[in-house]
């Protein structure tokens, strides 16, 4: 599905604020998205069947998710403060001439460092786990857990592609993020605090007299992976942006299911947990090859700024 200007400009709403440089080029309106705009409007003004069941999450979503502060999972303390990210909601101007209307697209960004630690590590350092936070009243609830191999300026860059200009072509996780974000209300700060494993976070690998690019040691897949099990065993429930559906669809969708009479599992049945013995299965102990004979050659100053290109796709997330 292309998505136009014109589709775009129903939604939106006037912003009076040109300058005069944009005037003298011929613009004369400022539209941007509203806040709390439901993305499933524009699907639905294309086809009228489509049936969509994500939506961005609301004030009200966020404020019944739990608090940071309240999630005992001992790797948080590892966990440092980002700062806060600094969101703007696509916007267009509109020019006397239509050919030369623009459209500024959403971006997500952090400028509002916690700290030179955070600045550094953020723009530089490769794989990281991440938190999602967004505060209101004063109270900081939790959002999402992920991932990236890359940076967190890139994964954050990234986020882009959940513009409404992509929607029916995009990821699915970025849509419904990034419209999250940029069309909250004004009152809702959204905060990153990031993870990094403390031993590696970066290296080159010798293979057959070659050298890789700068990878991520990938521990953040595991970081991610066992951080959403703490969430989900304190809580019971996934964080509000690991959900890939509406989020009172999902309740619905418990509540009905609480109402179902279980069938009764036989002795022994492992998607029970239980056996004849009553206690729950031992875990899997998973091996992963540490390949300790591959040498890991550090990145020089000079090569930073050449390796942190984006040479990679977007990563998947949950």
């Amino acid at each position: 599905m292309a998505i136009s200007i014109k589709d775009l400009i129903p939604f939106c709403e006037e912003v009076n604020d040109l300058t005069p440089e944009q005037q003298q080029k011929g613009f004369i309106k400022h539209l941007r998205i509203p806040p709390n705009f439901d993305y499933r409007q524009l699907l639905r003004s294309e086809n009228p069947n489509t049936i969509i069941n994500e939506n961005a999450f609301s004030k009200k979503d966020i404020v019944a998710q739990p608090e940071l502060k309240d999630f005992n999972f001992k790797g948080l303390k590892d966990f440092i403060p980002a700062g806060k990210l600094s969101l703007n909601p696509l916007e267009i101007l509109i020019n006397k001439d239509e050919k030369q209307n623009v459209v500024i697209q959403e971006k997500v960004s952090l400028n509002d460092y916690a700290s030179e630690e955070a600045k550094t590590k953020w723009n530089t350092y490769l794989g990281a786990c991440y938190i999602l936070t967004a505060v209101v009243d004063g109270k900081e609830h939790f959002i999402k857990v992920g991932q990236t191999r890359k940076t967190m300026s890139e994964r954050a860059g990234s986020y882009s592609t959940g513009s409404l200009k992509y929607i029916g072509k995009n990821s699915t996780t970025n849509l419904r993020i990034l419209q999250s974000m940029v069309n909250a209300d004004p009152d809702v700060e959204f905060r990153m605090h990031i993870w990094y494993n403390p031993d590696r976070h970066s290296g080159r690998i010798s293979l057959y007299d070659e050298i890789s690019s700068p990878l991520a040691d990938g521990t953040q897949l595991a970081m991610e992976e066992i951080t959403i099990k703490k969430f989900v065993q304190q809580f019971g429930f996934k964080p509000l942006g690991n959900v890939q559906m509406d989020p009172q669809t999902e309740c619905l969708n418990k509540s009905k299911s609480s109402t179902k009479t279980k069938k009764p599992k036989r002795n022994g049945d492992p998607s029970d947990g239980n056996g004849d013995s009553g206690t729950p299965p031992p875990p899997l102990n998973l091996y992963y090859p540490s390949f300790p004979n591959l040498p890991v050659i550090e990145d020089s100053e000079k090569d930073k700024d050449k390796d942190n290109e984006d040479d990679y796709p977007c990563e998947c997330e949950l």
